[in-house]
C-alpha cells in the first residue's frame, strides 16, 4: 500500500473541522494572517490542510469565474509540486544513502527570498509551505525569521510544526497560531476501512490503539506491517535483563522497520510505563507512594530524556539506523535492569 503525500491527498480533510472554519471565515473576512504556524501531534492532518488551504487561495484570480478545466489544471500543478505560485520546503531525500535527510538547511530557505521577489504568475497569491520548522538547523531557522520580517504582501506562509515550543519565538510572535487536534478513534477507523478495507477489524483496533489519534502514524503501522515489531519491543523491554542483544540484531535484520517507527514506539511503551506507575500511586491511600515506584519513574524519566537526546544526534549525525536501534534498547534495558535492582533492595530493607 503506498500512503499518498499532502500534496497528493485526495480524501476530504477530515477531523480538523474548527481550524478549516477558522481559515475560511478569516480568508471571506480579508483577515487572513500571512504567517500562520499549524501545531500538533504528527500525522493528524497539519500538512494536508496546509494544502487544502494553498488551493483555495490559488484559485483566487482575477476572473470571476473557475471553469471545471482551470481547476482540473490546478489539481494537476499541485499534485505535482508543479504551481508556480506555490513552493512547498522539507527535508530532502539523499539520493545518495538511499535515506530522507533530517532537516532543512539555510540554502534551501533561502528559495524563498528569490520566490517571492517575483509577482503572483496565475493567481493573487504566493504561498509557501514549510515541513516542519522542527526540521529547520538554527541558520535557517534565522533565514526564516528575517523573511518574515517584512513579507511581500501577497505572499502566505503556512508553517507546520509538531512541537511549538521548539519554534523561536521572534518566529511564533510574527505567526498567527492554528491549533490541531488528534483525531478521533471512530474516524481513524472509517478512514483506515476506506483506505484499505481488507484489513480485519482486529487487525484495525490494534493500530488504532497504537496510533494515538494519528492517522499518519496508523497508515505507517499498516503500510509497513509493523504490529510483530510492536509485539516484540513489548515482550523484550518486560523481560528486561536477559540483555539478549544478538536476538535484537538478528529481529531488526529480518524486520526492516523504518527507524523513526520504531523509536516512536520504544518512547510511546516508556510513557505508557510511566503513566501506569502514576496511576497506581495516584489510587493508594493517602496518597503515599512506595519508594520502589518513585524510583522507577525517575529512572524512566532519565532513560526517556536520554533516548530522544540519542535519536536526535543519531539522525542529525545520519549514524547506521540498525547500530543505533540496538544502543537504544541497551539504554533502556540497562535502566530497567537498575531500576528493578533498587527495588529488590528496598523490599530486602523493609523486610
Amino acid at each position: 500500500m503506498i500512503v499518498p503525500l499532502p500534496h497528493q491527498q485526495k480524501l476530504p480533510l477530515k477531523g480538523q473541522e474548527v481550524a478549516k472554519k477558522n481559515f475560511e471565515q478569516a480568508l471571506r473576512a480579508k483577515k487572513l494572517s500571512q504567517a500562520i504556524i499549524l501545531y500538533g501531534p504528527k500525522g493528524i492532518g497539519k500538512a494536508t490542510a496546509a494544502f487544502s488551504f494553498a488551493k483555495q487561495l490559488l484559485m483566487q484570480q482575477n476572473a470571476t469565474s473557475l471553469d471545471s478545466h482551470y481547476l482540473q489544471q490546478l489539481d494537476a500543478l499541485i499534485y505535482n509540486l508543479a504551481h508556480p505560485d506555490l513552493l512547498y520546503i522539507a527535508p530532502q531525500r539523499d539520493e545518495e544513502k538511499k535515506t530522507k535527510k533530517m532537516e532543512i538547511t539555510v540554502e534551501e530557505v533561502r528559495q524563498i527570498k528569490q520566490f517571492l521577489s517575483l509577482t503572483p504568475s496565475i493567481s493573487l497569491w504566493k504561498v509557501v509551505i514549510i515541513d516542519s520548522t522542527n526540521d529547520l538547523n538554527r541558520s535557517a531557522s534565522n533565514a526564516l525569521l528575517k523573511v518574515l520580517e517584512e513579507p511581500p504582501p501577497f505572499s502566505i506562509f503556512f508553517l507546520i510544526t509538531h512541537n511549538l515550543g521548539q519554534v523561536l519565538p521572534t518566529i511564533r510572535s510574527r505567526c498567527h497560531k492554528m491549533a490541531f487536534a488528534k483525531l478521533d478513534p471512530v474516524l481513524i477507523r472509517e478512514l483506515l476501512s476506506s483506505i484499505n478495507p481488507e484489513s480485519s477489524e482486529k487487525i484495525q483496533e490494534k493500530i488504532i490503539t497504537l496510533a494515538d489519534g494519528s492517522i499518519g502514524k496508523a497508515l505507517a503501522i499498516l503500510n509497513e506491517n509493523i504490529l510483530e515489531t510492536q509485539q516484540y519491543i513489548t515482550n523484550f523491554l518486560e523481560r528486561s535483563g536477559s540483555k539478549d542483544y544478538i536476538s535484537i540484531q538478528k529481529f531488526l535484520e529480518n524486520h526492516p522497520s523504518s527507524f523513526i517507527t520504531i523509536t516512536d514506539m520504544l518512547l510511546a511503551w516508556m510513557h505508557q510505563q510511566a503513566l501506569m506507575i502514576i496511576k497506581e500511586n495516584k489510587y493508594k491511600q493517602n496518597n503515599t507512594s512506595d519508594s520502589h515506584n518513585i524510583l522507577g519513574l525517575i529512572r524512566l524519566s532519565n532513560a526517556y530524556q536520554e533516548c530522544v537526546q540519542f535519536i536526535t544526534s543519531s539522525l542529525l549525525l545520519n549514524l547506521d539506523q540498525k547500530q543505533s536501534l540496538i544502543s537504544l534498547f541497551t539504554l533502556v534495558e540497562n535502566a530497567l535492569s537498575l531500576t528493578k535492582t533498587q527495588e529488590k533492595l528496598i523490599i530486602n530493607e523493609k523486610s
